[in-house]
């Protein structure tokens, strides 16, 4: 009979490719924090849009000031989506915090960019 101690450490990944147990929890840590980030983003978007349109200053010479913007998604992290995070989540946050502040300020300004209010507020650039 053959030696199956190796198998337990290891699995194939659909490619074919072993892959060392190790790795497999955090993957699902971080789809489960992907998933609280998006289901946050949609419970509040509404008011991220709000945000967003009030923080982020467009002016006639092509300058854009989106630092209040940038300090809005923080605190949207720290106040809304890690007090529903397990303790794994949090740790991964603090590895990844980068990475979600970017998915929460691309999802907000694609849908900015998609709506009509974008457009407006572009048009009545600041002097």
């Amino acid at each position: 009979m053959p030696d199956l101690k190796p198998l337990r450490f290891a699995l194939f990944n659909a490619r074919g490719e072993f892959e060392k147990l190790r790795s497999l929890p955090r993957r699902f840590v971080r789809r489960s924090l992907m998933r609280k980030t998006q289901s946050a983003i949609t419970a509040h978007l509404p008011a991220l849009m709000y945000l967003r349109r009030e923080r982020v200053r467009f002016y006639a010479d092509g300058r854009v000031e989106a630092q209040p913007w940038a300090d809005e998604v923080i605190y949207f992290i720290r106040n809304q989506i890690q007090p529903a995070l397990t303790e794994r989540e949090r740790r991964l946050l603090g590895l990844e915090h980068d990475r979600i502040a970017w998915l929460i300020a691309d999802r907000i300004e694609d849908v900015a960019r998609t709506s009509s209010s974008f457009y407006r507020l572009a048009d009545h650039a600041e002097a």
